[in-house]
């Protein structure tokens, strides 16, 4: 449906004005897309590349923090990560130990966080005491009663009142897990086994006196109003 003459123009430069259904009809006839025959390959890649670049962010991953430093100043990177846009994330740090193993984050995961100095009660929360230098911890923020507590998800761990002398740096929003390893789980079994133990002990110990489940949750509300 196109003349010869029009072709011979479009190629030669002469005629730049191709409606859409003229590009689409090319587009049949050559086997490619409207875009390709408008932009050309190599300017698609380069849209591409530039598309993609915009879908990412770089963050830095946090080593020992300097006291006195901007958080995120240069000196206290370790690294950096290459993270999705949609991720809403400026700083990453990598997890040591395993006070957080039961809910999933585990030694060598890197958890991505948000910069903060207040959170939630009930957040993962990077947090620490400030020394001339110190290492952030992840634990959750916590309310009991008229404090706060940074507590790990592991019961092996006991919890850390939250003082004036502590801080926030940021809140967890994702982990990109490392790939786990049989040490990973022998751990968790051991600490479970541990854990079980104690239970299985002060159970014991509370039937020899005849108190029963209820007896025991009795003495511990009233155990716990002496301590206010």
């Amino acid at each position: 449906g196109v003349s010869a003459q029009v072709i011979s123009n479009w190629e030669r430069g002469y005629t730049t004005g191709i409606g859409p259904d003229e590009l689409k009809l090319l587009g049949t006839k050559l086997d490619c897309s409207a875009d390709y025959l408008v932009l050309g390959k190599m300017s698609l890649d380069y849209v591409y590349d530039k598309f993609e670049k915009k879908e990412k962010q770089i963050i830095p991953i946090l080593g020992t923090i300097r006291a006195g430093l901007p958080l995120l100043a240069e000196d206290n990177w370790q690294d950096t990560i290459e993270i999705s846009n949609e991720i809403k994330a400026d700083f990453a740090l990598r997890v040591i130990g395993d006070s957080m193993s039961w809910v999933g984050i585990h030694d060598g995961d890197l958890a991505l966080l948000q910069k903060t100095n207040v959170a939630q009660n009930g957040q993962i929360v990077a947090a620490g005491i400030e020394n001339a230098t110190w290492e952030a911890t992840l634990k959750f923020y916590m309310s009991t009663n008229s404090h706060y507590v940074l507590r790990a998800a592991n019961p092996v761990y006991p919890d850390m009142l939250f003082t004036e002398r502590h801080r926030i740096i940021g809140v967890v929003v994702n982990i990109i897990k490392d790939t786990p390893s049989i040490f990973t789980y022998k751990d968790f079994l051991t600490a479970k086994e541990i854990h079980d133990d104690d239970w299985a002990e002060a159970i014991e110990k509370a039937a020899q006196y005849g108190l029963g489940a209820k007896d025991v949750a009795s003495l511990i509300e009233m155990f716990s109003k002496l301590k206010k």
